[in-house]
């Protein structure tokens, strides 16, 4: 991390993000500044989202010793959150058990168009996604919020960790603790090597 957004992040350090204990803390590598006096990394917003990639990467696991909540490549918190035509990955791959690719904890939020990459536990849900690619090989969505998923496209690949390849249509390909998750118009696409 830059040190000057380390001096700005350390500003910020006795905010409680989420409402979480010590051992489940956000976990940030760089953060971008936007600030339309010129002090920060961009001065709009479009400026900050031409200059994002449009894959987001990352490799943390349970395996790797992560907890499955802070293993996620990308972490939302901010309400009302939007992102269009981004792809998300975890790359840990399918021997690193769970590997979250997105973990989202915002009211409000919107995926329009996104692709959500990982093995197991691929989305922790919430608010609004629609017209989203979810690829993964078991748990592809879960989370205890609610959600609205509007014509999401479910990729199951091959590579697995049994010898059975899981299938789309079995229960515990989507979890949750209440019931709180809604669909619309889900398709189901044959498996990916």
């Amino acid at each position: 991390m830059f040190a000057k957004n380390k001096e700005i992040l350390d500003t910020f350090s006795n905010r409680r993000l989420l409402q979480t204990d010590d051992d489940n803390q956000v976990l940030m590598s760089d953060i971008v500044i936007v600030n339309q006096t010129g002090t920060g990394n961009f001065t709009t917003i479009n400026d900050a989202v031409a200059a994002a990639p449009t894959i987001i990467t990352g490799n943390h696991s349970f395996v790797d010793g992560w907890t499955t909540f802070n293993s996620s490549t990308f972490v939302v918190v901010g309400k009302g959150f939007v992102a269009v035509n981004i792809t998300f990955r975890n790359t840990a791959g399918a021997i690193k058990h769970q590997a979250v690719a997105v973990r989202n904890g915002a009211d409000l939020s919107t995926f329009h168009s996104c692709s959500f990459e990982a093995y197991q536990e691929i989305l922790y849900v919430h608010s609004l996604y629609r017209e989203c690619d979810i690829y993964g090989t078991v748990d592809f969505i879960f989370g205890n919020a609610a959600a609205v998923l509007r014509t999401p496209t479910f990729f199951p690949v091959s590579q697995c960790l049994t010898n059975s390849m899981p299938l789309p249509h079995r229960a515990e390909r989507i979890r949750t603790r209440t019931p709180a998750f809604q669909f619309k118009t889900a398709r189901f696409n044959r498996q990916i090597t």
